[in-house]
């Protein structure tokens, strides 16, 4: 039997830098679970469609995490944000338990893929 997820709740007021780029190694991902969150790099390739704003069932953190390197990105409360985070050693479980969060995280990938690939198109033409 694997063990069992343990996930925590924490939360940030309005305002609150959550992660900051090139920071601490990072051992966690989020979800949002209400609130809103800008997610920012000091150099922006692209900007994501519907902007850099994430909200409830929205995530962040997790290629930083699964690689164990440093973040990547800055992530700031818009509002007061109420978060699930879940620890690098356990990254695995919501989405082998879970498969409506194993495709949102996939679907997340292609997107930013996509955005990077387009990215890179247009600095090769210029």
């Amino acid at each position: 039997m694997s063990a069992p997820l343990q996930l925590s709740i924490v939360n940030f007021a309005k305002g609150a830098y959550i992660i900051v780029e090139g920071k601490a190694n990072a051992d966690y991902f989020f979800i949002i679970r209400s609130g809103r969150v800008r997610i920012s790099r000091e150099v922006e390739v692209v900007e994501e469609e519907g902007g850099n704003v994430r909200g409830p069932g929205d995530f962040f953190g997790v290629v930083s995490t699964m690689s164990a390197h440093s973040h990547i990105e800055t992530a700031q409360a818009l509002t007061d944000v109420s978060l699930i985070s879940v620890h690098r050693e356990q990254y695995g479980m919501p989405i082998e338990r879970n498969t409506p969060v194993a495709i949102k995280i996939i679907e997340s990938f292609s997107r930013r893929m996509r955005y990077l690939d387009e990215a890179l198109a247009r600095l090769t033409l210029k």
